[in-house]
């Protein structure tokens, strides 16, 4: 039992110097969104999601050129925070949206704001 107990400190004692090591920025936020690589399954899955959505409200062709930056949080279900760059009538822009993805599987789309700054304009 003694052997578990010193086992079990030094292994708390790790993780808490590990932590402390880490620049804030790093550190996760328990409830908060962390990073997840924009190539994941789900984050291609909820990026596609967000674009066709979007483009049926909008009434227009967006195309996902590609997704920039992707995270995550835990909810009931997950949300995921993206930052896109789309193409929409040869214009090239960046936009952020957050999807809710469902217990049950589905996914809804929150937010689509078009980042500001000037957008490039594509081969036509």
């Amino acid at each position: 039992m003694k052997f578990f107990l010193g086992i079990l400190s030094l292994l708390s004692l790790s993780a808490a110097v590990a932590w402390a090591q880490a620049p804030p920025t790093e550190r996760p936020v328990v409830g908060g969104y962390g990073k997840i690589g924009v190539l994941d399954k789900e984050v291609v899955e909820a990026a596609t999601f967000a674009v066709k959505v979007q483009a049926k409200k909008e009434g227009a062709q967006i195309e996902l050129v590609k997704i920039v930056q992707a995270k995550r949080q835990v909810v009931a279900g997950m949300n995921y925070q993206l930052l896109l760059e789309v193409k929409s009538q040869g214009v090239t822009s960046k936009v952020h949206a957050i999807l809710w993805k469902k217990l049950d599987g589905s996914h809804d789309l929150t937010e689509w704001q078009p980042l500001k700054g000037k957008p490039k304009e594509g081969k036509k």
